[in-house]
């Protein structure tokens, strides 16, 4: 079966076993930086007009998580 751990976790979120939330923060934290980029410019998240507009929530959810660590 293709994809077989991509279609158990998004069944999980689906069931409501595992938020969307934990999924994105296990796989952030999961891929490099730069392949985080790489998905931001592919998915046009990472125009100057966008990045300005999220400068500041970016920079606080940076904060948020440097309180949990």
């Amino acid at each position: 079966m293709a994809r077989k751990y991509t279609k158990l976790l998004m069944d999980m979120m689906a069931e409501g076993l595992i938020s969307d939330k934990a999924v994105a923060d296990m796989a952030l934290c999961y891929i490099s930086e730069h392949d985080v980029e790489d998905m931001m410019r592919t998915n046009g998240l990472l125009d100057d007009e966008v990045v300005q507009e999220k400068k500041i929530s970016v920079s606080r959810w940076h904060t948020e998580q440097e309180k949990l660590v």
